[in-house]
């Protein structure tokens, strides 16, 4: 089990791209949608966290699905 994670944390960290956030540049999406986008939107604080995190969940879902690690 131990390769299988070292191989799965080697590949989704070559998948994530560089992002410039408040907190400093980190690795991540561009085309993710943030919290702040969605409260300045509209959304309530709370629903907006709800939206980001099913968003966030659906992306990662999408993207480790295609991994042969996931196959199984």
């Amino acid at each position: 089990m131990g390769e299988t994670r070292k191989k799965l944390h080697g590949k989704l960290t070559k998948m994530a791209a560089p992002l410039d956030l408040p907190t400093g540049r980190m690795k991540g999406r561009t085309d993710m949608p943030s919290v702040e986008k969605f409260i300045k939107d509209g959304l309530d604080p709370v629903h907006a966290v709800y939206v980001f995190v099913q968003n966030i969940s659906s992306f990662f879902g999408e993207g480790v699905s295609r991994l042969p690690e996931m196959k199984t």
